[in-house]
């Protein structure tokens, strides 16, 4: 339990006990009836009884069945039914053996009869209701740690859920960047391992290729890992998280592809609507993850990427015809997790997503996402 769950937990127990201290007090001080305590119909003897045997409940947490115990001789005593039936709730809800609460249940209920039998005789009705009152409170007690115990569950489950959706954010995340930018370093790496003999220029202008994309996915990849440092991680929790890369960004990446030898078109159609961020986010992700396709099993294949606005809807395609350039003599490795990780994406935008190969052996990609509300 941490400090300040402590101190709320010590304060309202405080306050239980004042509570039913005063109850208790005055509950003995107006009294008028038939004695039904063993110390007989003294009001400042009941009084001062049940005010001090009320401070017991401040031990509820840690000694409950002790407690209990306590307040059937307090209320045997002096009468002290409310006092009675707070202890037995705590016994309920934090006795740890349940031979011991179903003990002190057992006992209170002897009581509450030996008290009937004793001031009132043999009455039914009167000893039902001390027996429902014990037991009753009691029950309670139980259901009611059974309810904190299920809703911990929940809570715990909640959490558990929170952390391993981060972890799959993380690990899209950490796809996107590795995938795509390592996927161009060696396409610009196998340009120069074919081409050793052309002009210094050209040879110059690649390795500046291989260097600033090197540069901007360790940029990326330490922006990602930030948000796995402990010290941060509060910090990253409550920041507002940034979607990435939108529509506007999307141009600027198929002009990379372009300046590398791809085939590669760009239509835009519509008009231009406002979209979420995240649904922005998956439509950059979802061009970015197929240009990177393309390069890894479809070398020389024509690419069209299309960007289409309705009225209620934003449709995304990338479609590449077959391959019909020579292909890598290393295979790239592939994780399987990008065109799932896009589907998880789309899904989370509100979005559908297809993806599967054409008849003349190339492949389309699309996702329809929703326009911002």
């Amino acid at each position: 339990m941490t400090r300040s769950a402590w101190r709320r937990s010590s304060v309202f127990d405080l306050v239980l006990a004042l509570v039913v201290a005063l109850y208790g007090v005055g509950d003995s001080l107006t009294f008028t009836g038939q004695p039904d305590n063993l110390l007989g119909a003294d009001r400042t003897v009941m009084a001062v009884g049940a005010g001090l045997g009320s401070f017991a409940l401040l031990f509820r947490r840690r000694w409950p069945i002790a407690v209990a115990i306590v307040s059937v001789a307090v209320h045997f005593l002096v009468c002290a039914p409310f006092l009675l039936v707070a202890a037995l709730f705590s016994a309920g809800q934090y006795g740890r053996s349940w031979s011991r609460v179903a003990g002190v249940c057992g006992l209170s209920v002897v009581m509450q009869l030996a008290v009937v039998l004793c001031f009132y005789g043999p009455s039914l009705d009167r000893a039902l209701v001390m027996v429902m009152l014990c037991v009753g409170a009691v029950v309670a007690g139980l259901m009611f740690r059974d309810y904190q115990r299920s809703r911990m569950e929940l809570l715990e489950a909640g959490k558990a859920r929170a952390r391993l959706d981060e972890r799959a954010r993380i690990a899209r995340e950490m796809h996107d960047v590795v995938a795509h930018r390592v996927s161009l370093i060696v396409v610009d790496a196998g340009a120069l391992e074919v081409s050793p003999d052309r002009d210094p220029a050209w040879v110059s202008k690649m390795a500046g290729q291989i260097r600033g994309t090197g540069r901007t996915a360790l940029e990326e990849l330490r922006e990602i890992l930030c948000v796995l440092t402990p010290s941060r991680e509060a910090a990253v929790a409550d920041a507002p998280r940034d979607p990435g890369p939108g529509l506007g960004a999307i141009p600027a990446l198929v002009d990379s592809y372009g300046r590398r030898g791809i085939r590669i078109g760009l239509t835009t159609s519509g008009l231009q609507r406002p979209v979420s961020g995240r649904a922005e986010a998956a439509a950059y992700r979802i061009v970015q993850e197929a240009l990177t396709n393309v390069i890894k099993h479809a070398p020389g294949a024509e690419v069209q990427v299309i960007v289409e606005f309705f009225d209620d809807r934003l449709e995304v395609k990338v479609v590449n015809g077959a391959a019909c350039g020579v292909a890598h003599p290393d295979p790239f490795p592939g994780s399987g997790r990008g065109l799932v990780g896009l589907s998880e994406r789309v899904t989370l935008a509100g979005g559908s997503f297809t993806a599967g190969p054409l008849p003349d052996d190339g492949f389309r990609v699309a996702a329809t996402l929703p326009l911002a509300d």
